[in-house]
């Protein structure tokens, strides 16, 4: 969260694109909702190629959206469309 925090602070307009697994994008979502446990999904999959968007400003961090994966369609790619829970999803 630091790493992404100073990044954010270093661009003029204020707007950060981080390409990365889903154990990073969990760990951000889980700090942006930190106030607000019951905003994410149980368990919190983070499919592939999947998009997510956190807002920040002056009071923090904010859900927007999560594992978004409309950019795909199931007949173009129904492996990443249903892939199995990775280890930080399973009980």
């Amino acid at each position: 969260m630091e790493a992404a925090e100073r990044l954010a602070a270093e661009r003029r307009d204020g707007r950060l694109m981080l390409v990365t697994h889903g154990g990073p994008v969990r760990a951000l979502l889980l700090h942006a909702a930190r106030d607000k446990a019951d905003a994410l999904p149980r368990p919190l999959h983070i499919g592939n190629t999947s998009i997510s968007v956190l807002r920040g400003g002056p009071s923090g961090w904010a859900l927007d959206t999560i594992n978004d994966m409309r950019h795909l369609s199931s007949a173009q790619a129904p492996d990443m469309m249903s892939a199995p829970p990775d280890d930080a999803e399973r009980p």
